[in-house]
C-alpha cells in the first residue's frame, strides 16, 4: 500500500512543471541573517522562577563568543479572565468562517505557555524494561495532573503509537471539557458497565477525546505491535517530537513538550545525538522528560482486565521457552533502565528542560515541567561567522552574585540550504506530505468553493510571503516556492498528487497586499472517493522552510 504513496510524489516531482508565473523575472536571492531567539528560564537557590532581571544583567556566549543582545522581553503567565473556549475535538481550525488555517487562533492572555503532553505509547510494555504496572500508575498520574487544572488552561494531548500520533486535544484548546469527560468518567465507573478497551491508553483515549471505535482499535494495535497499519513517512518518537516542533513554531515563546517515554533510547555519544536531535533543536522547544517506569509495585486498577500476553509472562504461566525469553529479559532490565534514563536525561539537557527519573510522583513530574516556564525570558541576537550546517555551542550568563540557575538549549544548527538531490527532494516532500501534525512554519489559510462536475473543487490558498526568504531586485520582491497537494487516507495511500513550482516577482503595490492579506493562489482538485484528508504543503524553494495544511474530506462535503 505504501509503495502507491511513493510512486505518486515521485512521480509528480518527475513531472513537475511550473504554475503560472507572476510577474515573471530572474529573482536575485539575498543571503538573510536571521534573528536568532532563545528562551531562559532562571531559578533561584530555592527552586523559585525569577522575574526582575533586566537585558544588562544576561550574557550570550556563542562558540564562546560574546553576543549583543538584540531582543529581550520576558514572558510571565498567569490567571487569566478570559471565558473558557466550547469544547471541539476537530484537528483542523477555522480562523473564520469558512476559512481554514495551519495558526489556529491565538486568545488573548493564555494562562500558560505553549504545553504538549506526549504520551509513547508504542509498544511500551515489554518485560525487559516496563511492567504492567508501571503503565497502569503511570495513566493514573496523568489524571490526577488533569484533575488539577484549571478549566482556563491549555495543555496539548498527543499519544504516539508504533506508527502514528493521535491529537486527544490541541494545544490551544482550554481543559473546560477535559474535566467535564474526567468527573463523567469517574461517576461511569462507579457502574458496572462492560469493559471495551483493556490496554492502558486506549481506554484513556476513549473518554477523554471521544475517540470512535475504528480509531481505539488503532491505537489499541499499536500499542502491542499488532496490526498497526505503517505510514510511508519515517516517524519514531524522535521525528513526532520535531514534527511537533514544526507544528509550534509559528507560536511566539517558549514551547514546551512533556514527553512520557519508555522507549525514547539515544545514540551513546555525543556527536550522533546532537545529530538525532538535530530537528528537535532546530525548532526551538524545550523537552521535560519523564521516565514511567515505578520503583516499587503498585495495586493495579480494578476495572483493568490485564492482557493475557502479560498475565502469562507475570503469573510464570507458558511454556519453557516463554519463561527463559523472560529470565533473559530482566537479567538486562536494569541495563536498559540505565540507558533509557541517561538518553532522557540528555534529551531534556540539550534542550533546555529538566528530566524527572527514578521517582514514583509521575503526577508532581508534570506538574512541575507544567509551571516551570509560567516565567523565562526570551533573548535575540544575530548570529555571526555562519557556516551551513555547523553546530553552535550556547552558553548563557546572569552577572551578579546571586547563585542562579539558568537552563535553555545548549546550541543549535546553522541552516543548510535545501538538496538538488531529486531522492532527497522527494524524500523532504514525503516526511512532509505524511508529517503526524502540520506545520506551522509557513502561513496558509484556504477556503473551499464547488466547481462544475462531480467532486470537482477549488482551493484558495493564501501564502504568508512574510515567513518566505524575499530578495529585493529591480524594485520588485522575489521568492520561489514550490506547492504539493495530495489527497490521503488512513492506510498509507495517496491519490492525485499536485506539485508545482511558483515564482513570485511583486511591484511594491502588489507585495504591500501580499504581505497582508496573504499571497493568493488558487489549486483546482478532483477528490478522490477514498480520500480522508487533502495535505497541502507550501514549500520555501530558497530556504527549506515549509507550512502544511490538513483539510478532511467532511470540510468539503459542507460546500
Amino acid at each position: 500500500m505504501c509503495r502507491l504513496a511513493v510512486t505518486g510524489i515521485a512521480m509528480a516531482i518527475l513531472h513537475v512543471g511550473t504554475a503560472q508565473t507572476v510577474q515573471q523575472g530572474t529573482p536575485v536571492f539575498r543571503t538573510q541573517t536571521r534573528l536568532l531567539e532563545l528562551s531562559v528560564v532562571v531559578q533561584d537557590a530555592n527552586g523559585h522562577l525569577v522575574k526582575d532581571l533586566k537585558q544588562e544583567d544576561f550574557e550570550i556566549f556563542d562558540n564562546g563568543v560574546k553576543q549583543d543582545i538584540r531582543l529581550f522581553r520576558l514572558e510571565e503567565y498567569g490567571t487569566s479572565s478570559i471565558e473558557p473556549n466550547t469544547d471541539s475535538s476537530e484537528s483542523w481550525s477555522e480562523s473564520r468562517p469558512g476559512i481554514l488555517s495551519n495558526r489556529p487562533v491565538a486568545e488573548s492572555a493564555p494562562p500558560n505557555p505553549p504545553t504538549v503532553l506526549v504520551i509513547d505509547a508504542a509498544n511500551t510494555w515489554s518485560p525487559g524494561s516496563m511492567a504492567w504496572a508501571d503503565l497502569v500508575y503511570a495513566r493514573k498520574e496523568v489524571i490526577r495532573f488533569l484533575q488539577r487544572l484549571h478549566p482556563e488552561n491549555r495543555i496539548g494531548i498527543y499519544i504516539v503509537g508504533s506508527q502514528r500520533l493521535w491529537i486527544v486535544r490541541e494545544y490551544n484548546q482550554t481543559c473546560a471539557a477535559v474535566l467535564d469527560r474526567l468527573k463523567e468518567w469517574k461517576e461511569e465507573g462507579t457502574k458496572p458497565r462492560r469493559q471495551k478497551y483493556n490496554d492502558v491508553w486506549t481506554e484513556f483515549a476513549v473518554h477523554i477525546g471521544h475517540f470512535d471505535p475504528y480509531t481505539a482499535r488503532e491505537l489499541q494495535r499499536s500499542q502491542f505491535g499488532k496490526g498497526a497499519v505503517p505510514s510511508p513517512g519515517d516517524f519514531g518518537t524522535l521525528g513526532v517530537i520535531a514534527a511537533i516542533g514544526r507544528h509550534l513554531e509559528a507560536v511566539p515563546g517558549r514551547k514546551n513538550v512533556i514527553l512520557v517515554s519508555g522507549t525514547a533510547f539515544l545514540p551513546t555519544d555525543h556527536k550522533n545525538q546532537i545529530t538525532a536531535l538535530r530537528d528537535i533543536i532546530a525548532r526551538n522547544i524545550s523537552v521535560y522528560t519523564i521516565d514511567p517506569a515505578g520503583l516499587a509495585p503498585y495495586a493495579l486498577d480494578a476495572s483493568f482486565v490485564i492482557p493475557s500476553s502479560v498475565t502469562a509472562f507475570s503469573s510464570g504461566r507458558g511454556d519453557l521457552a516463554v519463561q527463559q525469553c523472560l529470565a533473559a529479559a530482566y537479567a538486562s532490565k536494569r541495563e536498559s533502565m540505565m540507558y533509557l534514563q541517561t538518553s532522557l536525561t540528555d534529551f531534556a539537557e540539550t534542550t533546555g528542560g529538566r528530566v524527572f527519573v527514578n521517582t514514583n510522583d509521575v503526577m508532581g513530574a508534570i506538574q512541575k515541567s507544567f509551571e516551570d516556564s509560567q516565567v523565562s525570558y526570551t533573548l535575540g541576537y544575530y548570529p555571526n561567522n555562519r557556516r551551513a550546517g555547523e553546530f553552535h555551542t550556547l552558553r548563557v550568563k546572569a552577572r551578579g552574585n546571586r547563585s542562579l540557575t539558568l537552563r535553555h538549549r545548549n546550541g543549535y544548527f546553522d541552516p543548510s540550504p535545501p538538496s538538488t538531490d531529486p531522492e532527497r527532494h522527494y524524500r523532504e516532500l514525503e516526511q512532509l506530505v505524511w508529517s503526524p501534525v502540520d506545520s506551522s512554519v509557513i502561513e496558509l489559510t484556504a477556503g473551499i468553493q464547488p466547481m462544475p462536475g462531480k467532486g470537482a473543487y477549488a482551493v484558495g490558498l493564501r501564502i504568508g510571503v512574510g515567513d518566505l526568504s524575499v530578495s529585493l531586485a529591480d524594485d520588485r520582491h522575489t521568492a520561489r516556492i514550490e506547492i504539493l497537494v495530495a489527497q490521503l487516507d488512513s492506510a498509507g495511500n495517496e491519490y492525485e498528487p499536485q506539485l508545482q513550482t511558483l515564482q513570485l516577482n511583486l511591484k511594491p503595490g502588489s507585495w504591500e497586499e501580499a504581505l497582508a492579506a496573504g499571497f493568493a493562489h488558487r489549486v483546482a482538485i478532483k477528490l478522490n472517493p477514498k480520500s480522508l484528508s487533502v495535505r497541502v504543503v507550501v514549500r520555501d524553494l530558497e530556504t527549506g522552510d515549509a507550512g502544511t495544511l490538513t483539510i478532511p474530506a467532511r470540510a468539503f462535503a459542507v460546500h
